[in-house]
């Protein structure tokens, strides 16, 4: 862990300054990069996650091979919101190496004045970075951020994947149903760590 200067007030987007919350959002966002450049290693996915989110590596490198031919060299992988494409990734993505190092490079040669990035490290991040260069996240089924969660079905896969529509936040019943657990479980790559699923599948 290593405390990142300018990025302490990243929080007041939920009350406070806007413009310096999203200006600590942009610079923990490029810091990524410039971590990601300075490890000079040949790792295939760089991946990002906000502290609210939580993964089963197993599974998410599963997820990454599976969904890798369909975007390949420029993967960008993640839970989009409404689980629409061209919508930024909610909470945590997975970027192929060929892209990373391009958004890397973009990122060290212009300011965010340049790319007229004055938003936050998702919306903005996709709007103002990833967009331009003509890149939309793909989003996949097996990634559950805050804004979606399963719910048991009659499907090939025993459940579906609907929004949060809030009106179902604090009545997440079904996380008590062992059986739909042991089928939904298995399949998940990515997940917010508020529905304690990890507690739930033990």
């Amino acid at each position: 862990m290593r405390r990142i200067d300018g990025t302490d007030r990243q929080g007041e987007y939920k009350g406070g300054d806007l413009n310096v919350a999203h200006l600590a959002m942009r610079i923990k966002m490029r810091e990524v990069f410039i971590e990601y450049a300075n490890l000079n290693a040949q790792t295939d996915w760089l991946c990002y996650f906000d502290d609210d989110m939580d993964s089963q590596v197993t599974v998410l490198k599963e997820d990454l091979v599976r969904l890798k031919p369909s975007c390949s060299p420029n993967c960008w992988i993640g839970d989009s919101y409404r689980n629409q494409t061209e919508t930024p990734a909610m909470g945590a993505w997975c970027m192929q190496r060929e892209l990373a190092e391009r958004v890397s490079t973009l990122l060290d040669t212009n300011t965010d004045q340049d790319l007229r990035w004055d938003g936050t490290d998702d919306g903005g991040f996709y709007g103002q970075v990833m967009k331009p260069i003509g890149v939309n996240l793909v989003s996949s089924d097996n990634w559950y951020s805050q804004i979606h969660y399963p719910i048991p079905a009659n499907s090939s896969r025993g459940f579906k994947k609907i929004n949060n529509d809030h009106s179902h936040n604090m009545r997440l019943e079904w996380k008590k149903d062992k059986s739909f657990m042991e089928v939904w479980w298995p399949t998940a790559a990515v997940f917010n760590d508020k529905y304690g699923y990890a507690t739930q599948a033990a």
